[in-house]
């Protein structure tokens, strides 16, 4: 990428400066395919085609942000405090070509964090991909039910300890000199993944499941020979049991805490998973569908265009 509005934009990065026309360049600096793209910036979405349906979710998603209490709004800054920069993230989720949803994430612009005083720890684990397919391989001879659930709006379930502040996007309709206190771990920050994994892993801990030593994203719980066993990969929960009813139970209890999707496992990460168990005794694993996906975005690379 290069040519001079980029390059600028990416020196006042560099530079950390916060004045408002730096930050807008900023929010603006990394092109994309345009408004018809998966991931319109947000000024294409508010000039493209789609303007209504990203107005709506923009509406959705402050709702959200709303309901989970994740910032209060102030009057001004205290003495050596800053508020940090705020951008809309936009993205198409299609299927068969065809757009099915519209989703807006606000984010934070974290690039400005200053250690020691905006965050400090920032490691958050995932489950490795080699023991996701393991836990799927046992289900032929352990014969496990698997589900998976999605956790909407995850990271904002999470408080955040440190004092941060940011600006306030102009859809919210405040008056100059308001700003938002982040209560909740907003999506940007450096120690938002953080702060969700160690909510859902005290959240599983309270349940009985007990935390793997060689791996921390993977939690079971055992009864004799009803086992369960839970994998995380960020907001993505992969749930492997002996038994449909223990399934049920914490997918209860799961929803009654966060907001969820729920559906039998088919797709993670990427892999396809075909549970053809009742005819054939087995459970296959496969890209086809990401394969499919990447030649299909980069058709005008093959053609030679």
């Amino acid at each position: 990428m290069s040519g001079s509005y980029y390059d600028n934009a990416y020196e006042s990065v560099v530079k950390d400066t916060l004045t408002s026309h730096d930050l807008k360049a900023q929010a603006e600096a990394i092109p994309d395919g345009g408004p018809d793209s998966y991931s319109p910036t947000d000024k294409q979405a508010m000039h493209g085609p789609d303007r209504e349906q990203w107005l709506a979710s923009k509406r959705l998603e402050l709702a959200n942000l709303d309901r989970l209490e994740t910032f209060k709004v102030v009057d001004g800054l205290p003495a050596g405090r800053r508020a940090l920069g705020f951008k809309w993230v936009h993205k198409v989720k299609s299927e068969n070509g065809r757009p099915v949803l519209y989703k807006s994430r606000l984010t934070v612009m974290g690039c400005h964090q200053r250690a020691g005083i905006d965050f400090s720890e920032t490691f958050s684990p995932v489950a490795r991909l080699a023991a996701l397919r393991l836990i799927i391989a046992l289900g032929v001879t352990e014969n496990f039910h698997y589900w998976q659930c999605d956790v909407g709006n995850a990271f904002p379930n999470a408080s955040v300890e440190e004092e941060i502040y940011m600006k306030a996007p102009p859809e919210m309709g405040l008056s100059e000199g308001k700003y938002l206190r982040l209560l909740k771990a907003l999506y940007g920050l450096k120690q938002a993944s953080r702060q969700w994994h160690q909510l859902v892993r005290q959240f599983l801990l309270t349940l009985g499941f007990a935390q793997l030593r060689t791996d921390s994203c993977i939690f079971s719980k055992r009864d004799g020979d009803i086992v369960m066993i839970i994998v995380l990969y960020v907001d993505d929960i992969v749930i492997a049991a002996t038994r449909k009813d223990d399934i049920e139970q914490f997918v209860q209890l799961l929803s009654k805490r966060f907001k969820i999707t729920q559906r039998p496992l088919e797709y993670i990460l990427g892999l396809r998973v075909s549970d053809t168990r009742a005819d054939n005794g087995r459970i296959s694993l496969d890209l086809n569908a990401y394969t499919e996906l990447l030649l299909t975005r980069h058709a005008d690379c093959l053609s030679g265009r």
